[in-house]
């Protein structure tokens, strides 16, 4: 999923999250730190319901210890990724960096 991958990988480099809890999120699969799984899920389920978010994923990221602001900042992250995505689609861009670690 490009958006996660994207989204993990900027928040990989804010906190030196370790490698494995990373590749864990990308997989969907938990990765030993219970605030970054929440988060997680929440990017999985606002990317793959175009942003019909049952409200105990919301619950469940708040509970994890994100804030409101938080959460609106993650979804402008997810934003940003996908209007990139959509653009470098359409135009062809060719990438010049190594893909992601699966």
């Amino acid at each position: 999923m490009d958006t996660l991958s994207r989204l993990l990988s900027l928040y990989t480099i804010r906190t030196s999250l370790d490698i494995r809890c990373e590749l864990a999120a990308r997989r969907g699969t938990p990765g030993g730190d219970a605030k970054l799984d929440a988060l997680s899920t929440f990017v999985r389920a606002v990317v793959g319901s175009r942003g019909t978010v049952a409200q105990p994923v919301v619950d469940a990221v708040k509970a994890a210890g994100y804030t409101d602001e938080q959460i609106v900042d993650t979804i402008f992250a997810i934003t940003s990724i996908t209007f990139t995505n959509l653009v470098n689609r359409v135009t062809d861009t060719a990438l010049d960096f190594p893909k992601a670690p699966a």
